[in-house]
């Protein structure tokens, strides 16, 4: 009985869809655990191969908006080693929003948009891991 339980759960775990897309209000923690992110993909689902933005809200470890920080913005498509064909760019929208604009990812599969944060003088970083199909 248990290798059938055991055979089922392995099945289903292989039959499971993978995460198409960031998911709405999707949350990371940095790296150092004193921001927290969340993120939404404008469209979302995230398109493949079309310009696309995403709005980001930072925080502070106790919950307060994070203020005048400055993002830069990475992505990678581990699996075949080459990065985003675009130079994405944020902005600041005040009370801790920002907008980054000039997304594109150029083909489906697994991929991460990594933000790299600067704020108060520390420096800092944000993953979100994703598999657009």
């Amino acid at each position: 009985m248990r290798w059938v339980l055991l055979a089922a759960l392995v099945g289903a775990a292989i039959a499971a869809p993978s995460s198409s897309a960031v998911e709405p209000g999707d949350t990371a923690w940095s790296k150092s655990k004193r921001l927290r992110a969340q993120v939404l993909s404008v469209p979302n689902p995230i398109p493949v191969n079309q310009m696309h933005r995403w709005r980001v809200s930072l925080r502070s470890r106790a919950g307060k908006p994070v203020l005048g920080a400055k993002i830069a913005i990475g992505g990678d498509m581990p699996a075949h080693g080459h990065g985003l064909p675009t130079r994405p760019q944020a902005r600041g929208l005040g009370g801790g929003r920002y907008l980054i604009e000039g997304v594109k990812f150029q083909m489906p599969g697994e991929w991460y948009l990594e933000l790299r944060i600067t704020h108060r003088g520390v420096r800092d970083r944000v993953r979100f891991v994703f598999t657009l199909t």
